[in-house]
């Protein structure tokens, strides 16, 4: 009787240090896999919204330009803001007679996006950015 009630520390219920280790590490690899690709995500949304306001933007060009018979360089006289929704991009307008340019320029947590930090809209449906030229192409599409 007196075996019985005798209990080795492996009997009872839980984890030894070893096994926490083992599967801290193992999640801790997995983390360092999955972030990377999980930001991303993150980052391509953020293009979106800016690539939208932009589409945005330049429809109300063209409309202003109807009534005006010109392009505006004034947020103000469009009726839109100079950020995106999120304020993670700040646009700028730029205009000649018979054109318009509307440039995004990521800030706040769009700065850890470094590949993608600027992107331009020219009235002639060209875009171009900086300093990566592939990371906005999906954004368009």
């Amino acid at each position: 009787m007196a075996k019985r009630l005798q209990h080795s520390a492996r009997d009872g219920a839980g984890f030894t240090l070893l096994e926490i280790m083992v599967v801290l590490v193992v999640l801790a690899i997995l983390l360092s896999v999955a972030m990377p690709s999980y930001q991303q995500h993150f980052f391509r949304a953020w293009r979106l919204e800016a690539v939208t306001d932009m589409y945005r933007i330049a429809d109300l060009q063209w409309q202003f330009r109807l009534e005006q018979h010109r392009f505006s360089d004034d947020f103000a006289e469009l009726g839109v803001d100079s950020q995106s929704r999120s304020g993670l991009y700040r646009f700028r307008l730029q205009r000649g007679d018979d054109y318009f340019v509307i440039e995004a320029k990521a800030q706040n947590r769009a700065l850890q996006d470094s590949n993608c930090q600027i992107l331009t809209f020219r009235s002639d449906g060209r875009w171009q950015s900086m300093p990566s030229n592939t990371c906005w192409g999906e954004a368009r599409r």
